[in-house]
């Protein structure tokens, strides 16, 4: 059986911030629950590749859109097992977080302040 994959689009802070755009796999049967993959960090430090477990989107507090991508069959996703309390980590469980690790993300930039330096979008 497939299931869709969603790209959330999280409203920009500002012209200078870029918005924030993680994908988002529902848990089998919840709606709003489920995990987001994401490039976290910033310019200066550098990017990393995380996974947030048990996301409930209910509890966002910032505007955000949700954009359909792709359905995926079941067999490349692996729901999180456990409490369902929230828990991030870096660890792929699944086909899907396996390919995400193959992107590449973004170093630190020597001059983190230049607006053209890369961030997670680049």
């Amino acid at each position: 059986m497939a299931r869709t994959i969603y790209l959330i689009v999280f409203k920009s802070a500002g012209p200078a911030r870029p918005a924030h755009w993680p994908v988002f796999i529902p848990t089998t049967g919840k709606e709003y629950q489920g995990k987001m993959l994401q490039a976290n960090g910033n310019p200066r430090i550098g990017f990393f590749l995380e996974f947030m477990r048990n996301h409930d989107l209910h509890n966002t507090f910032n505007d955000y859109k949700v954009i359909p991508l792709a359905d995926v069959e079941d067999c490349f996703l692996k729901d999180t097992v456990g409490d369902g309390k929230a828990l991030t980590d870096s660890t792929a469980r699944d086909r899907i977080e396996s390919i995400a690790t193959a992107i590449p993300c973004p170093k630190a930039d020597p001059n983190p302040f230049n607006p053209k330096a890369r961030n997670c979008q680049n």
